[in-house]
């Protein structure tokens, strides 16, 4: 169940490292004679939990946490059951994933604070959210196919970073609009600023 260092001559010293739970025997013997101890291995109490996880996150990331814990000698407890808590709340969510990890998903810039629990053992730590550098525009619009005759209709232009989250553009917007009919007229509901020729800067 574990390791024996021994030292000294006439009597001796030993120091027993635990490895694994369970009992076991030292045994010493020397000229014949032999004695021995029964020993018992446990895994002591938990007095260290650590998180471990991103320390920044972008808008729309997920990211995994897993908490750890450990006894009183630096060895690591497993399968031991982590609870979760998050503030603010507004800044992003978890979901437990097994006993010791959960699935943090960002949801608006800010700093918030995960808190990990194993056997009232607590470990905080903060978590930055950044809204990140827009990778993609995403274009919808409530009524895709537009009738004839009819002057507009709501086009929703976002800027989106890796994960899907919306973030601000430093730059001005260029929409373009391309047809094999004339659509002459384009407006958007922002700038109040009217479009023709099926280009226009938001």
């Amino acid at each position: 169940i574990g390791s024996i260092t021994v030292s000294g001559t006439t009597s001796i010293c030993a120091t027993i490292t635990a490895s694994i739970t369970g009992s076991g025997w030292v045994i010493a013997s020397a000229d014949g004679k032999q004695g021995s101890l029964q020993i018992f291995a446990s895994e002591g109490n938990v007095t260290t939990v650590t998180i471990e996880g991103p320390n920044t996150m972008q808008l729309g990331q997920s990211a995994t946490f897993i908490a750890r814990a450990y006894n009183q000698a630096g060895c690591e407890l497993l399968d031991k059951i982590a609870t979760w808590g998050i503030t603010p709340e507004q800044y992003c969510g978890f979901t437990p994933q097994d006993v010791c990890s959960a699935r943090l998903t960002a949801y608006a810039p800010g700093i918030g604070t995960l808190t990990g629990n194993i056997n009232e053992i607590y470990k905080a730590c903060a978590i930055t959210i950044i809204q990140g550098t827009a990778t993609k525009l995403a274009i919808t619009s409530g009524l895709q196919t537009i009738p004839a005759g009819m002057a507009s209709a709501d086009v929703i232009v976002q800027a989106q970073n890796e994960y899907g989250g919306s973030v601000e553009l430093i730059s001005p917007m260029t929409i373009t609009v391309t047809s094999d009919f004339l659509l002459s007229r384009f407006s958007s509901a922002v700038s109040g600023s009217i479009w023709t020729g099926g280009t226009g800067t938001a």
